[in-house]
């Protein structure tokens, strides 16, 4: 079984989204990965017949701005299940992506998965779990339960590349989005 886990909570309440002329402004952490979740498992009948039987799940931490899993995350089984977190960052690394895969941990085929990605050709990045903690984000949190699980990050525009600007004035594109929202899906999709 494959989790999908796009995060709920915001480093701040009452975050500013709005979205004018193909582009969504605000706090972006973590809205666009929530949408890009929904928008992969929509757009296809397959993913959402994979969901109605149980091989995709969804799971929304409430804790990973705080370095915790909240609500009791299900159990799982690291011989049978891996996690894709859906998350977002603001680099200039992220520049020429499309999506990156980070902290790749033990998520099998991985490198095939990638590999046949780019021949559809989407632009991926990938670096693998080293436990630097300049990297923590929610897929610490599954490493040390032992799961494979890898995150699916989303690049967005933010100034200084701090997407937690209580100035609510990153941006990305409903193509970035659309694009994102597509390559998740033949991510889970090779997956399974």
């Amino acid at each position: 079984m494959i989790l999908i886990a796009p995060h709920t909570d915001t480093v701040f309440n009452n975050p500013k989204i709005a979205y004018r002329d193909g582009i969504h402004i605000g706090l972006l952490d973590n809205f666009i990965g929530v949408l890009t979740t929904y928008l992969a498992l929509y757009q296809h009948e397959g993913m959402r017949r994979l969901e109605h039987e149980g091989h995709i799940r969804i799971y929304h931490n409430r804790g990973e701005e705080f370095g915790y899993l909240s609500d009791e995350p299900p159990a799982l089984d690291a011989e049978e299940d891996v996690v894709v977190v859906v998350d977002v960052c603001a680099s200039d690394a992220y520049a020429d992506l499309d999506v990156s895969l980070e902290n790749i941990y033990e998520f099998p085929e991985i490198d095939e998965i990638a590999a046949e990605l780019r021949r559809e050709g989407f632009r991926i990045g990938m670096k693998p779990y080293t436990g630097d903690e300049a990297d923590a984000d929610e897929a610490f949190s599954w490493v040390e339960r032992g799961i494979p699980v890898l995150s699916f990050i989303i690049p967005i525009q933010a100034p200084e590349n701090n997407w937690h600007r209580i100035a609510c004035d990153n941006i990305v594109s409903s193509e970035v989005v659309a694009r994102a929202a597509q390559c998740l899906n033949r991510l889970i999709l090779h997956a399974l």
